[in-house]
């Protein structure tokens, strides 16, 4: 059965699918049995299980939600959290990842003001003052560099060209890299760069976005493949891929 979003049921049938449940556990179904059975999340049912050993039938009644007296912020909160989204990003904060999400927006919140939210709560509250979650579209490119190569001048005789002595073992490096317009960067290391480079580094992007993405990049002929296409057109979150004009 698939899940059931319990919040649109009415709280006398949530009641009587409880007691149901609590019936058949005591006739020996599982935890798993039930929560397929009713479309709930097996941690439901076991949180259901707890209340009736705690208190009887009475534990299986709807409560109230609890909201906390302190779980609105002021106007001027409203104000310096706003200033932070937007000139700040989630690494000041410890996070490894460079966009505002409502859980790490709600860890802000409990950090600066002392106050505990519902990342559900924050997508509403984030809305009022004009913010709005935005498509990033990163640029971009591919680059490589040797390790013979010496960028740079240095001193010699005038109108003779310098020869620098290097290291016999040569190698060189291929970079992919990605910026968005906030400037936020998102780059892989490769040896050689083709079309299953070029994906692995669009999931990779995908991954680390919560928003759609569009990609503008240049037309390199690993870009505009029928691997790519065909991965393009399979991932929704990637909503299209502009090739610059040549």
């Amino acid at each position: 059965m698939s899940k059931v979003d319990g919040r649109k049921i009415p709280h006398p049938v949530c009641q009587a699918i409880r007691h149901e449940a609590i019936q058949k556990w005591e006739k020996a179904s599982t935890v798993i049995q039930l929560s397929e059975e009713y479309g709930t999340d097996p941690s439901c049912v076991r949180r259901w299980i707890r209340r009736f050993k705690a208190e009887g039938p009475a534990g299986l009644k709807t409560r109230p939600i609890a909201h906390s007296k302190n779980a609105k912020l002021s106007p001027e909160q409203k104000e310096q959290l706003k200033a932070i989204i937007l000139n700040k990003n989630p690494t000041h904060f410890g996070h490894h990842k460079v966009l505002w999400m409502h859980d790490i927006i709600a860890e802000v919140i409990k950090f600066e003001f002392d106050i505990t939210m519902h990342p559900a709560a924050v997508s509403k509250m984030v809305k009022k003052p004009g913010l709005t979650p935005q498509r990033h579209r990163p640029l971009l490119d591919e680059a490589s560099c040797r390790s013979d190569y010496h960028s740079g001048t240095t001193w010699h005789t005038r109108g003779m060209t310098p020869v620098v002595e290097a290291t016999g073992s040569r190698y060189s490096q291929h970079l992919i890299a990605a910026i968005s317009s906030e400037g936020h960067m998102c780059y892989m290391t490769m040896e050689r760069f083709n079309a299953d480079v070029f994906i692995k580094f669009l999931k990779q992007i995908v991954r680390s976005h919560d928003r759609p993405v569009i990609i503008v990049i240049n037309g390199h002929r690993a870009h505009h493949s029928k691997k790519v296409k065909a991965y393009v057109n399979s991932e929704l979150r990637l909503l299209d891929i502009q090739i610059l004009p040549a």
